[in-house]
């Protein structure tokens, strides 16, 4: 992950999903495995500037950084969103290098279509290929460490990388409002308490 001083997504600007390798160097075959890249844009759609999600895989102080590879020709993939926080963009991939998945074709994947690739661990002979959630910060920071198995296995997931980031605030946000909603009902309760309690006797 490299960081620098400047942000590359500029406010204003629109950022692209690209199935390719960006430079239009690169030959993909319908349902192949493709590196993802993000084009910016002006609104009048002048070229700014781009970025091309991870190809390989790296290891760093114990953290696994994935490789981020999309099913080219895909209709229901490359749903780019904004994160919770509106700090960074999220995009859902596969954690496979592009090139070694058509290589492997399905003799290694059992699949030559990348959405139809296993993320089942230990099933049989054919390697996983884990789903992949990708955050990138304004400056062009990649954390592709989160890596989902047993799910959206041998299909697409469209969008949900912010079905992740979602379901977790949402979990946080839930919480917060059962606890307050939990409180209010035993407020309710206690001046329910309160308003049938009998009145204590008066000394004669």
């Amino acid at each position: 992950m490299g960081t620098t001083n400047t942000p590359l997504f500029i406010p204003g600007d629109l950022v692209i999903s690209v199935y390719g390798d960006g430079a239009d160097s690169g030959s993909y075959g319908d349902n192949q495995a493709a590196p993802i890249v993000l084009e910016q844009v002006t609104t009048a759609g002048v070229y700014v500037s781009q970025l091309e999600l991870p190809q390989t895989t790296t290891i760093s102080n114990g953290v696994t950084e994935y490789a981020v590879s999309g099913e080219y020709g895909s209709s229901s993939e490359g749903t780019l969103e904004l994160s919770e926080d509106g700090e960074s963009l999220v995009i859902m991939g596969y954690g496979v290098n592009a090139a070694a998945f058509n290589a492997g074709g399905v003799a290694q994947y059992g699949t030559l279509a990348l959405a139809q690739s296993s993320s089942i661990p230990n099933n049989g002979s054919v390697t996983p290929v884990a789903r992949v959630v990708a955050d990138i910060n304004a400056y062009g920071t990649v954390d592709s460490s989160t890596a989902v198995y047993n799910f959206a296995t041998g299909n697409n997931q469209p969008g949900a990388a912010g079905r992740f980031t979602y379901l977790r605030s949402a979990y946080e946000r839930f919480s917060h409002l059962y606890t307050e909603i939990l409180l209010e009902l035993l407020e309710k309760v206690h001046a329910v308490d309160q308003a049938c309690a009998p009145e204590p006797a008066v000394p004669v």
